[in-house]
């Protein structure tokens, strides 16, 4: 924070500073003041794409939705002609649920600049948030004839062509974004996929539920008497981050708050959060070493006996919450810890406040079961594959579902 201060005082018109003042300042609750950092951001540099995507989606977790997409609306009245600015307001006015503003955006944004992959690639996604995949696969085609080696593209065709019921030119996309990005999570939650629509074997080998789940209890730290006692305190510490009124647009939670993506590592926090994230390291580890050792498996064959936590966040979900049925797709390993869970997951029948594995979530076209559910306990540590799906049957109550969640990437 000192750092960014001083660099404002000898140069206070670098909208990049600004930008990177209000990231730290957000990621430290001090949101009123991140805001203002945006904003004065925005008035250097009004184009920045990532400064008006964190400007947004902070006064969206603040609960000021009227404030929502303004900023947008000023770049556009700034440059009515540009396609950029044209895509940019789209795609985030799909993400807010404008759908119909969106498409607009991007259909004058395609008469500006017919041969932008960019712009193929944010219709195809606008088309898909209207459950027209047909379209939207010819838009992400479109653009990969122009830019065949993006990423971005073949990912948003493989999600077509499987809204589409077309599995084996999925299957086929998805392959090529595996020998592109090798560690793109998306490109074996694809291929997965795929090959359960085709009835092919190969997806039980990609998943493995079974096996690549894991379920831990763990045991109380140094320190602790019982997980009661450790919970209790770590609670109070994750409380006091919940600062926010809504969930975050971006993310999977419904009905509940979600605190900054740099819980472990966070500067002035308790130090029941650092025993915390040493008895994860310390269980995933052990759990890591029991698996089988195979070097053409897309999780598998990444161990190499040292992890590194590459996210970490607290979700605090309460009476109807729930997360959409998602993959985390810069992960290797995700895993969600549980520090309090209503009385509702005792319900063997209905998995109230349950983990679920296995539930795509890509559209009304697309609808497959569950594969596997785990109950909720204080305690109790899942592991899973970041590429396989996931997600939480709703729950009914007054109290709190707490959870530490993570990714790790292999060190």
């Amino acid at each position: 924070m000192a750092f960014y201060r001083q660099a404002l005082s000898a140069a206070p018109d670098l909208p990049e500073v600004w930008h990177n003042l209000g990231n730290a300042l957000s990621g430290l609750d001090r949101h009123e003041e991140a805001i203002e950092a945006y904003r004065r951001a925005l008035s250097l540099d009004p184009f920045n794409r990532d400064t008006h995507a964190n400007l947004n989606k902070l006064l969206w977790q603040l609960g000021r939705h009227g404030e929502v997409l303004e900023s947008y609306r000023a770049a556009k009245r700034a440059a009515p002609d540009r396609a950029d600015v044209l895509e940019m307001a789209a795609e985030a006015e799909a993400h807010f649920g404008r759908p119909e503003e969106a498409l607009a955006d991007v259909d004058r944004a395609l008469v500006l600049a017919p041969d932008s992959p960019a712009v193929r690639h944010t219709r195809g996604n606008v088309l898909l948030r209207q459950d027209r995949p047909a379209e939207a696969l010819a838009d992400f085609e479109r653009g990969l004839a122009a830019a065949s080696d993006s990423a971005a593209l073949l990912r948003g065709a493989g999600e077509a062509a499987l809204a589409a019921g077309d599995p084996d030119k999925a299957l086929a996309y998805a392959r090529r974004l595996a020998t592109l990005a090798p560690t793109d999570q998306l490109a074996y939650a694809q291929q997965a996929l795929a090959l359960r629509l085709k009835g092919d074997a190969g997806e039980a080998y990609i998943n493995d539920y079974d096996r690549l789940v894991g379920v831990l209890d763990l045991p109380p730290p140094p320190g602790f008497a019982d997980m009661e006692a450790f919970n209790r305190d770590l609670l109070a510490a994750l409380q006091t981050l919940h600062t926010t009124k809504h969930e975050p647009i971006d993310q999977t939670l419904r009905h509940g708050t979600q605190t900054a993506e740099t819980l472990f590592g966070r500067q002035g926090l308790p130090p029941v959060v650092g025993v915390l994230q040493r008895s994860l390291e310390q269980a995933i580890t052990g759990w890591i070493a029991t698996l089988p050792d195979d070097k053409a498996h897309p999780f598998l064959g990444r161990k190499t006996g040292g992890i590194r936590i590459s996210g970490s966040w607290s979700a605090r979900l309460h009476d109807q919450g729930y997360h959409t049925d998602h993959v985390h797709p810069a992960g290797w390993l995700s895993a969600c810890y549980y520090a309090e869970v209503p009385d509702a997951v005792a319900d063997e029948k209905a998995k109230q406040g349950w983990i679920k594995f296995g539930e795509p979530n890509m559209g009304p076209r697309l609808r497959l079961p569950w594969v596997r559910a785990v109950q909720p306990r204080p305690g109790r540590l899942v592991i899973f594959p970041s590429y396989v799906w996931h997600g939480t049957i709703p729950f009914h109550g007054p109290q709190h579902r707490t959870t530490v969640a993570f990714d790790m990437v292999p060190a």
